[in-house]
Parts: structure tokens; C-alpha cells; sequence
């Protein structure tokens, strides 16, 4: 392993133009793996299909099309066995360049804050992989694999709901999932029809939120009462890296009980 590792660094220092600097002029790729560098003048995506937390400062991009010849679900990773791993951030587009449409994204979904996403393609259909160097400029990898179409077990449905962190959870007692949001001093539920007719929209009033939920929002019962409990949580990787554990824990979390919001 230790000589591969060795291989892999003295293919990336061998690296001149092996990724495109604009939409235009993407490199082509096709199942395999694939060497990305940044290049200078290269453009940076406009339309960013996944947020980071923090968000980076990103300076150049490095563009890839993708032209299936069958419809496949694909998962694209820059986690590559025999590669080193770099903080990747990726972006994946359909449409043409000038107006895309993003179809999946990621930033650290992978181990070792790599990128990792699957999603669905069509055959003959043109996408494009814009990555930025958000995080980190080092040459990488990255590895494109086709699988046989995924069978889809549902019908997605667009919902609207309050918040910029939405959770899952049974909030009125009923044993069917609904949806959750929360935004100043309101908690915006979609509480799941018994009937299979959709969702019922409700909002309650709740103290003012101090941290909204920017990093995460879940739900428990954290104080073992038998009723469900929303906690939010705003942090940044440098507060979490400073500050002691119950300074986190109390400073920058917010409990709602059930209790409180009445359903």
C-alpha cells in the first residue's frame, strides 16, 4: 500500500492539463477514475447545488461532462483507494452550460471530508462535475462508477415549510412521520394525513429562538416525559475545536419541549 500511495502522489506532480478550467471546455469522462486539478483562470460555479457549513472562499473551479450511454445510478466519489484524500466540494449539473440544473451536490459526505453522491442519469442526457476549491487546492481523484438503475419505492413530493434545517419526527402521537422547521419563534410543522392525502400544515408560537438551527435540527424525547422534543443547534467547527463540551452544550442548544408547543 505504501508504494501505491507513493504512485499516486508522483502521478498527481505529472499532472499539467488533465481538468478543464470552464463549463465549455469540459473534460469528458467516463466510468473510472479520473485526475482533477485547479488550474488557473478556471471558473468557479455560479450555481452552488450543496451549502457548507462554514461556507469557504473559493477561488477557481475544475469542470467535467458526463454523457451516459444507458440510464445508471452513479455514485461519484473523490475518496479513492490508492489516492490521498483532500476536502472536496462538488457540484453535478444537467441542462447546458449557461443554465444548468443542479441534480445532486455534496462537501464531505465522504471519509475524510471527501464527496461522495449517487443519483440517476438517463441515457444520452449531458451532465456536468464542478468542483471548487473551497476548502482545499491540491490535485485529487475522483471515481465514477454505473450501476444498474436503483428502483425508486416512492414518488418524491415538494413540500414548503419554514426554516433553513428540517427534521423528521412524530409530533402529535399518531406514528407517522412529520416534517419540522423552525425560524425565529415559530415551529412550522407538516403533520402526515392518516389518509395518505398529503400533509396538514401548522405553525405555534414558541420564545424566541436565540440560535437558529444553521448547523443541524433533530428530535427526541430528551427529557423523558414520553413527549417529542426539537433541539436546533448553531455552531461552527472553530466553536466546537475552543470551546468545553457544557459550554457548547448549554450555550448553543435551544429545547422545545412538546409540551410547550400544544399540539
Amino acid at each position: 500500500m505504501k508504494h501505491l500511495y507513493a504512485f499516486a502522489l508522483f502521478s498527481f506532480a505529472c499532472i499539467t492539463g488533465s481538468a478543464q478550467t470552464t463549463c465549455e471546455n469540459a473534460l469528458i469522462v467516463t466510468s473510472g477514475t479520473h485526475n482533477a486539478s485547479f488550474l488557473p483562470g478556471g471558473q468557479l460555479p455560479q450555481q452552488i447545488c450543496f451549502v457548507a457549513i462554514p461556507p469557504g472562499s473559493p477561488t477557481l473551479g475544475t469542470w467535467f461532462k458526463y454523457v451516459p450511454d444507458n440510464d445508471y445510478t452513479v455514485t461519484l466519489t473523490t475518496n479513492v483507494e490508492g489516492y490521498p484524500n483532500h476536502d472536496t466540494r462538488l457540484n453535478v449539473y444537467s441542462g447546458i452550460c449557461g443554465s444548468l440544473t443542479c441534480v445532486a451536490g455534496d462537501d464531505d459526505g465522504g471519509e475524510g471530508a471527501t464527496s461522495l453522491v449517487n443519483f440517476n442519469v438517463t441515457g444520452g442526457t449531458t451532465y456536468y462535475f464542478a468542483f471548487d476549491n473551497s476548502y482545499s487546492s491540491e490535485n485529487f481523484a475522483f471515481k465514477l462508477s454505473e450501476q444498474q438503475v436503483a428502483l425508486t419505492l416512492f414518488t418524491p413530493q415538494a413540500i414548503n415549510l419554514n426554516g433553513t434545517k428540517w427534521c423528521v419526527a412524530d409530533m402529535n402521537g399518531d406514528y407517522l412521520d412529520d416534517v419540522v422547521g423552525v425560524q425565529g419563534n415559530t415551529v412550522s410543522l407538516l403533520l402526515q394525513s392518516a389518509t395518505d392525502s398529503g400533509f396538514t400544515s401548522l405553525s405555534v408560537q414558541t420564545p424566541q429562538v436565540q440560535y437558529e438551527p444553521s448547523w443541524s435540527i433533530s428530535e427526541g424525547d430528551y427529557d423523558k416525559n414520553f413527549y417529542t422534543a426539537v433541539v436546533t443547534v448553531q455552531v461552527s467547527f472553530w466553536q466546537i475545536a475552543l470551546a468545553p463540551a457544557s459550554e457548547v452544550f448549554y450555550n448553543l442548544l435551544n429545547i422545545f419541549f412538546r409540551s410547550v408547543l400544544t399540539l
